[in-house]
């Protein structure tokens, strides 16, 4: 896969709520960083995922809007900007990404 493949499938997980396409699109080592929980290691993430979603909820088949993507190639990986809003109790956010060519290595996301 390419690093935009990769970008593409992590962001299609987020937004249907699928964490099993999260974790195809991640790199060995991914560290999800959230300001109220710090960072989170790969082996970590589907709990930390779950109880997100028990928190915000779902509503339909929609669990995220991503938008206003900006991605750009710094050296040999690919760093993605993005603001995301839950569809179930609104959260409202943005994601800094970086993807390496094994997958999203790492994102970090701010709380708005």
């Amino acid at each position: 896969m390419t690093k935009q493949e990769y970008l593409g499938l992590y962001a299609e997980g987020w937004a249907k709520g699928d964490l099993a396409k999260i974790i195809e699109a991640t790199a060995p080592g991914y560290q999800f960083g959230d300001p109220a929980q710090g960072a989170i290691a790969k082996e970590k993430f589907s709990a930390y995922f779950d109880n997100f979603k028990k928190q915000v909820g779902q509503s339909g088949d929609v669990f995220m809007k991503i938008d206003g993507v900006i991605a750009y190639e710094v050296a040999d990986h690919l760093i993605a900007c993005c603001r995301w809003e839950t569809t179930g109790q609104k959260m409202i956010g943005t994601g800094l990404i970086s993807v390496g060519a094994n997958g999203v290595e790492r994102e970090d996301v701010v709380l708005l």
